[in-house]
This record gives structure tokens, sequence and C-alpha cells, in this order.
């Protein structure tokens, strides 16, 4: 879990960095919005949340027991630690911020189901 989530983070935060440098037929791919970044970040958190385990919990056997190869949370984590590390300082800034913005709505949501038995 913590070699695959090291893995896809950093080839993640090592593109994110040259993403403005990507070219098809001599087009710029990414234009280098904030919200790029972001949006990048997002889509390969939850890609590995969603890749750990089927409707079953099992999406990869580990073959000698019973359960998941990776486990989900501990993927995500890894995902979001190697990311820090690897990304320009610039990037990380920018996902924090943005992520912090969102997060207000999130707080909002989240602390309102509180007690109201919502699921």
């Amino acid at each position: 879990t913590m070699a695959a989530g090291a893995l896809m983070r950093c080839a993640t935060g090592w593109l994110l960095s040259r993403r403005t440098k990507l070219t098809l037929k001599g087009q710029q791919i990414f234009a280098g919005a904030l919200v790029e970044s972001f949006l990048i970040f997002v889509a390969v958190a939850l890609f590995a949340f969603g890749f750990c385990s089927d409707e079953k919990g099992k999406a990869i056997p580990m073959g000698f027991r019973f359960g998941s190869l990776f486990q989900k949370e501990l993927l995500v984590i890894v995902l979001g630690t190697c990311f820090a590390a690897v990304a320009d300082e610039k990037i990380v800034h920018e996902v924090e911020g943005i992520l912090g913005g969102v997060w207000v709505f999130g707080q909002l949501v989240l602390f309102s189901m509180l007690g109201s038995r919502t699921s």
C-alpha cells in the first residue's frame, strides 16, 4: 500500500510541476491554472480510493490471505504526503489554498449532519 501510494503520488507531483510543458501537436495541453492542479490531485486520490476495492470489498486479493491487497485510507494518506514532498512548493500552496476553500463548505455539510441521523 505504501509503495503503490508513493509511486502514484510521486508521479503525479512530478507531472503537475511540469504540466505546462506538455504539448500535443504543438498545442499546450494544460493552461497552468490553479484549479487544474487541484482537480488532478483530487482525481488521483479518488481513483486510488476506488481502485482499492469493489462492492464486495476485494478488488485485488492478497493471494495468501483474505482481504484486499491495498488499504484505502492508508493509500490516500500516503498519496497526500508524497505529493507534498515531490511537487514544487508553489503547486503545493495552490492546492492547499483551493482545498481550504472547499473545506469550508465541507465543514458546513459535515457538521450540520452530525446529530441529524443522516447517512
